[in-house]
């Protein structure tokens, strides 16, 4: 993540949306996000569209015996129906899919580490833009 730029929305509710720049292959990449649905603290919806490709991550938070279950899905539709945007989608799906499980083994390593408390006297400078209140 390179940067976060909020566009519309206070704290984190429907309508919230925000731009997401990103280092992917080695080439900056921007998508506007936003929400669509919020049912806190349990599950939230946030949709994307990024060149023809509408995008829509879901994330839903189960009790369980030993903690919480974090559950995750995403999908892409294409906004053409031609056979060569099929083809680019079926070889992009792969690589989307894998830049997601990259996401998910990170945020599995980082859950599974104990808490970290740190003391901050000032804000770092410039002060970070923060997405969730």
């Amino acid at each position: 993540m390179i940067r976060i730029e909020r566009l519309a929305g206070e704290g984190y509710a429907v309508g919230t949306k925000w731009r997401e720049t990103r280092k992917m292959m080695g080439k900056e990449a921007t998508v506007d996000m936003w929400v669509t649905e919020v049912d806190a603290p349990a599950r939230t919806v946030v949709k994307a569209n990024s060149h023809g490709m509408n995008y829509t991550s879901g994330f839903t938070l189960k009790p369980d015996a030993t903690g919480t279950i974090l559950e995750m899905y995403f999908s892409g539709e294409s906004e053409s129906t031609s056979r060569i945007s099929k083809i680019f989608t079926a070889l992009f799906g792969r690589l989307g899919a894998r830049v997601t499980g990259n996401s998910w083994q990170r945020i599995s390593r980082t859950s599974q580490q104990k808490p970290r408390v740190s003391r901050v006297s000032k804000p770092p400078s410039p002060a970070p833009t923060l997405l969730c209140a």
